[in-house]
């Protein structure tokens, strides 16, 4: 699971330390209360390879088998969120910019738009589509 960054800021792009912003929820002691908490703490995540954490905040009818975090060198390097849409209390749209290199290759970006539902008490991830 998550290790313990002590006086690291969020990998999410908060102004909080790790400790104090996506660690509880990689470490479950609490669940995302919004749909742009849980896409900051999957970026966290996939930041820090936290594949469980990943597929367990995944809804399971759309979850993959495996979480495939295929490129091996590939570095997360910073995520904006866009806006957040609340279509009602059980259905949120986020969408974000997230910024990565793979190897030494120049800086990528790529902006999605991800649809979360609240069911059983928590935020899942169900979908995202590509914006241009």
């Amino acid at each position: 699971m998550a290790k313990t960054l002590k006086n690291t800021f969020c990998f999410c792009g908060s102004t909080k330390i790790y400790e104090q912003c996506c660690a509880p929820f990689h470490f479950g002691l609490k669940n995302a209360q919004t749909a742009e908490e849980l896409m900051r703490s999957r970026y966290s995540a996939y930041v820090q390879k936290l594949d469980q954490y990943i597929q367990k905040t995944w809804h399971p009818s759309s979850r993959p088998v495996v979480i495939e975090n295929a490129e091996p060198h590939l570095k997360w390097l910073g995520l904006t969120i866009v806006q957040t849409y609340s279509c009602s209390d059980t259905e949120a749209y986020v969408e974000f910019v997230a910024c990565y290199r793979v190897g030494g290759g120049p800086a990528q970006k790529m902006q999605e738009l991800s649809r979360f539902v609240y069911e059983q008490e928590q935020w899942f991830y169900i979908d995202g589509s590509f914006v241009e």
